[in-house]
C-alpha cells in the first residue's frame, strides 16, 4: 500500500507540473518561467518596497502602462504628518513597470514595484481593475532553482520529478512481481474453500464430491466444456439451476450450474 501511495503521489505531482508549464501564466511555475528572466537589479525587496509579478491582457497593455502607478488609489496616506489622510494615493513605485515576458494566450507579465505594507490590499485593487497579482518571491525562488540544478545535475523540476516517478513505479512493480505469487496462491485457496461450503450447502453430508481444475486450451473451447460438463452432470440439476441468472441480491454475478463452479481468471498487464 505504501509503495502504491508513493507511485500515485509522484505521478499527481507530474501531472500538476505537466498542467503549469502546458498551461497559461495564470498557472504556470513562476520558478520556471519567470525566475530565468529576472535580472538581479529589477528585483527590490526591502523593508519597505517589494517587486511582484502582475499579468495584463495583450489587449489592455497600453491602458495599464499609463495607470498602474494609479491603482489603488485611495490605500496610501501621503498628507502631513497631522493629517496623513488628507491626500491618498496608490502604493505603486511610479517608473517601475517592466515587461518581462507573455504567453501563447496573449496575457503579458510585467514587474512592479509597490510599498509592501499594502501587498494585500494592492491585490484586491488590481482584481477590481481586472489584472491579476500572482504571489511569488525572487530570492526563495532563485534558491529553489539553484537546489534544483545541483541535485538533478542541471534538470528542470518536471524532469526531477518524472525521474522520482518513474523509480516510484519501479519499486512498485518489483513489489507486486516478488507477491503477485503469495496472492494468487491465496487466492485460489479462497476459491478452493468456497468449492467446498457451496458443494456442502448445495448437496448435503456426508462429503462426497470431487474438486477438479478445467482449463480450456483455448478460450472458444471454454462453451463445449460448459456444454460437457451439463451433460455429464444433468442429473444434479433437479431444481433446473443449470443456466439460472443470480439473483438481484447475489453479488457475485456468476452464473448458476448443476455443479458448483468458480471461475478463476488472473489478469495479465503488459509494462508501459
Amino acid at each position: 500500500k505504501e509503495a502504491s501511495t508513493a507511485f500515485q503521489e509522484k505521478k499527481q505531482k507530474v501531472q500538476a507540473l505537466e498542467r503549469q508549464r502546458e498551461g497559461n501564466l495564470t498557472v504556470a511555475n513562476l520558478d520556471e518561467v519567470l525566475t530565468p528572466l529576472i535580472d538581479p537589479s529589477q528585483i527590490h525587496d526591502s523593508t519597505y518596497l517589494r517587486t511582484i509579478p502582475i499579468l495584463v491582457q495583450k489587449a489592455k497593455e497600453k491602458d495599464f502602462m499609463a495607470t498602474y502607478h494609479k491603482i489603488g488609489s485611495d490605500l496610501v496616506g501621503y498628507g502631513p504628518d497631522d493629517d496623513r489622510d488628507a491626500v491618498r494615493g496608490s502604493p505603486v513605485v511610479p517608473g517601475s513597470a517592466v515587461r518581462v515576458t507573455q504567453d501563447k494566450e496573449n496575457l503579458s507579465l510585467y514587474l512592479i514595484t509597490i510599498l509592501r505594507k499594502y501587498y494585500e490590499d494592492f491585490k484586491t485593487a488590481a482584481q477590481t481593475a481586472t489584472f491579476l497579482v500572482r504571489d511569488y518571491d525572487y530570492e526563495a525562488s532563485y534558491e529553489t532553482v539553484k537546489r534544483l540544478e545541483l541535485e538533478g545535475d542541471g534538470v528542470d523540476q518536471l524532469t526531477l520529478a518524472k525521474q522520482e516517478a518513474e523509480s516510484a513505479k519501479y519499486e512498485l512493480q518489483t513489489w507486486c512481481q516478488n507477491h503477485y505469487g503469495d496472492a494468487f496462491i491465496a487466492w485460489a485457496h479462497v476459491k478452493a474453500i468456497r468449492v467446498f461450503v457451496e458443494s456442502v450447502l448445495r448437496f448435503g453430508l456426508p462429503v462426497n464430491f470431487c474438486a477438479a481444475t478445467v482449463k480450456p486450451i483455448k478460450k472458444s473451447n471454454e462453451k463445449k466444456a460448459r456444454e460437457k460438463l451439463a451433460k455429464l452432470y444433468a442429473r444434479l440439476d433437479a431444481r433446473g439451476m443449470m443456466g439460472a441468472q443470480p439473483d438481484e441480491g447475489n453479488n457475485n454475478n456468476e452464473e448458476l450450474f448443476s455443479y458448483v463452479s468458480y471461475t478463476i481468471v488472473p489478469e495479465h498487464h503488459a509494462d508501459k
